[in-house]
């Protein structure tokens, strides 16, 4: 059985911090580029091409699917959370504010529905 998969705002997180203190067997792993060069981030490429609303969200979930099937680093990755999801707790942190928007959201799908 896995346990959850939770996503937060790294910024929050970062708040937090004291709170945290209530998931200390948990791992946190931040899904950013800028502060962590994560391979489950997106390309500042294909990043910024969304945030400039030149492409849907489908598009721009479709694109990073592609992106991370063609690293090596980011499927092994997918698949170390995947099996450690089964031992504890992982929270994907990155620092949109709004899940919803975020990367986060299609790679805890990702990581849960063993699509890569």
């Amino acid at each position: 059985m896995n346990m959850p998969i939770r996503i937060d705002c790294y910024l929050s997180v970062m708040k937090k911090f004291a709170a945290m203190t209530d998931h200390k067997d948990a791992h946190f792993e931040n899904v950013t580029r800028e502060y962590a060069e994560s391979p489950l981030s997106p390309s500042r490429n294909l990043l910024y091409g969304f945030k400039r609303g030149e492409m849907t969200q489908e598009q721009f979930f479709s694109y990073l699917l592609a992106e991370f099937k063609a690293n090596p680093d980011a499927i092994d990755r997918i698949a170390y959370l995947r099996d450690l999801s089964k031992r504890k707790v992982v929270f994907l942190v990155c620092v949109e504010k709004d899940p919803a928007k975020c990367h986060r959201s299609f790679l805890k799908k990702l990581i849960e529905g063993n699509v890569i």
